[in-house]
């Protein structure tokens, strides 16, 4: 007992030292806490504390967030926003404005068949960015053209029990003949979309909709001239378009659980700015790729001009090999090596014979290994020009002296004019 008595004395002089008060009863001192009760203070202990002001701590009505966001309440739990632009409008130093389905090339509509012009332009906002069942895309924005002016419509649900009536809302937007217009929406957006659809009992968005994902033709064009091809990367560096102030998108997920937490809405007009800035870039973007994939210029290659070879090679890929050839033609004077062998490679193919071993001779005088093989199968096989043969292929085997099949080819020739000339 008097071991109990002292380590009560040494306890109480300890936490009068820390300026807490004494445990009353030996009892208290001694006494071990619930597991369950240390597990609930030691998890309050590692939650974060809020640094939200308390008067913010409060449930604002839709009405009084609607007013925040410049929106009205459309549903319960729904808000809409509608913003307008006359067109054409210039976005940063692109112009937006309708496009024509005929002007839309076949990289872009990767093959789709376009009947109307009936464009939405389509991006969410979400709890969350690596997808799947638990996340919800709270914000969804669409534009589109209608009576000489780019109209833009906000839909956001206040709460996660008001998403079928949001999603309603959203469905409501796309008609039959809707083409959609996105950026990564065929991975991102879309399946989210179909996967919130599905679980509120609704009928998903019919897949037969024409969808331009501009994220694929970006890629095509400047894959090979940009670090990447995010789309705020291909606004400041195709549309000359720089945002001020702009809530970076991997802190909206943030901003939505803040707001469910803690009513915390003093970022969610931010939030609302980003949105409607990403469906500004994807129209003008639509309008600037329109250009890129023009065949009818040779504009001197910069960041703002695609790779003519990657968009020739598109061009095949959906069987327009002759504007792939029109487009390589038209940059002959800008191409790299490889964009002039792609060429020279067209004109083989169609037995162009003297356009292409003109582009083979200019390489080969830079000692261009591919183009003087090349030279050397032709004079083997079609000038039967042995002499020539012989000449290119020990040019080849002078730079790779180990090569088999250069080895094998110039034996070859040499039999060959054995046989002409014993």
């Amino acid at each position: 007992m008097k071991s109990l008595v002292d380590l009560k004395s040494r306890l109480n002089a300890l936490r009068n030292q820390s300026g807490t008060q004494s445990t009353p009863t030996t009892k208290n001192v001694l006494e071990k806490p619930s597991q369950a009760t240390s597990i609930s203070e030691r998890i309050q202990r590692l939650r974060p504390q809020s640094n939200v002001p308390q008067q913010q701590k409060r449930n604002l009505t839709d009405h009084e967030l609607a007013h925040i966001l410049n929106g009205t309440v459309i549903d319960d739990g729904v808000i809409q926003s509608i913003h307008s632009w006359p067109v054409p409008y210039l976005h940063g130093k692109q112009t937006l404005q309708p496009i024509q389905t005929t002007s839309i090339p076949e990289p872009i509509s990767q093959g789709q068949t376009l009947e109307r012009e009936n464009y939405l332009f389509v991006d969410t906002e979400t709890s969350g960015l690596a997808g799947g069942v638990g996340t919800h895309a709270f914000l969804f924005g669409a534009g589109r053209f209608r009576q000489g002016r780019f109209e833009l419509i906000q839909l956001m649900m206040t709460r996660p029990s008001a998403e079928t009536a949001y999603l309603e809302k959203i469905l409501a937007l796309i008609e039959p003949d809707t083409v959609l217009v996105s950026y990564n929406g065929k991975r991102f957006d879309l399946p989210l979309l179909q996967t919130r659809l599905r679980l509120n009992g609704l009928h998903p968005i019919a897949e037969t909709l024409a969808h331009l994902d501009l994220l694929y033709p970006t890629r095509v064009a400047f894959a090979n001239r940009w670090d990447n091809c995010r789309l705020q990367t291909a606004e400041n560096r195709l549309l000359g378009f720089f945002r001020t102030d702009d809530l970076p998108g991997a802190q909206v997920p943030e901003v939505w659980q803040w707001w469910l937490r803690f009513g915390q809405s003093r970022q969610l007009p931010r939030v609302f700015s980003h949105n409607r800035d990403d469906l500004l870039t994807l129209a003008a973007l639509l309008s600037a790729l329109v250009e890129v994939f023009k065949i009818s210029s040779a504009p001197v290659p910069n960041s703002q001009t695609g790779d003519p070879v990657s968009i020739a090679r598109a061009y095949c890929r959906h069987g327009k090999t002759d504007l792939a050839i029109r487009l390589l033609k038209n940059c002959q004077s800008h191409l790299d090596a490889n964009g002039l062998m792609e060429l020279a490679a067209h004109f083989r193919r169609q037995q162009q014979w003297q356009q292409a071993i003109r582009i083979w001779q200019h390489l080969a005088q830079s000692n261009h290994l591919e183009a003087m093989e090349r030279l050397a199968k032709y004079h083997e096989h079609q000038s039967h020009d042995l002499q020539q043969a012989r000449q290119y292929t020990t040019l080849m085997l002078a730079q790779q002296p180990s090569n088999e099949r250069f080895q094998r080819r110039l034996k070859r020739i040499e039999s060959k004019l054995e046989r002409i000339n014993p």
